[in-house]
């Protein structure tokens, strides 16, 4: 859809009203509708990041709470758990998130 946008010098009534209509329910024509879109006025931001809760302040989190969000919600929450959408290492899941002097490396007993 962007490729269409940018490359849309000579459209005609059709397309036009096609990207009337791209407005009316997605202002900044990204594919991603409100309430969904973080800033639909902007097409390079999108959805909500998922953040997971740090209760122990360790810098890893846990997937029960996880939260999605346009800004980070600050103290509590990572970004993160193992990889990132991108492939990149970010810390992993907490094994005790309420221990700080426990991380990712769970031991069995």
């Amino acid at each position: 859809m962007l490729l269409f946008l940018l490359a849309c010098g000579g459209m005609d009534t059709g397309e036009l009203a096609a990207l009337d209509e791209c407005r009316a329910e997605d202002a900044d024509c990204d594919g991603i509708v409100q309430p969904w879109d973080c800033d639909d006025d902007d097409p390079s931001i999108g959805v909500p990041a998922r953040y997971y809760p740090d209760n122990d302040g360790d810098g890893y989190g846990v997937w029960l709470g996880a939260i999605g969000a346009c800004e980070h919600p600050g103290a509590g929450y990572v970004d993160c758990l193992g990889l990132d959408w991108d492939g990149n290492s970010c810390p992993e899941m907490d094994c005790d998130d309420d221990d700080p002097t426990i991380g990712p490396d769970c031991t069995t007993g």
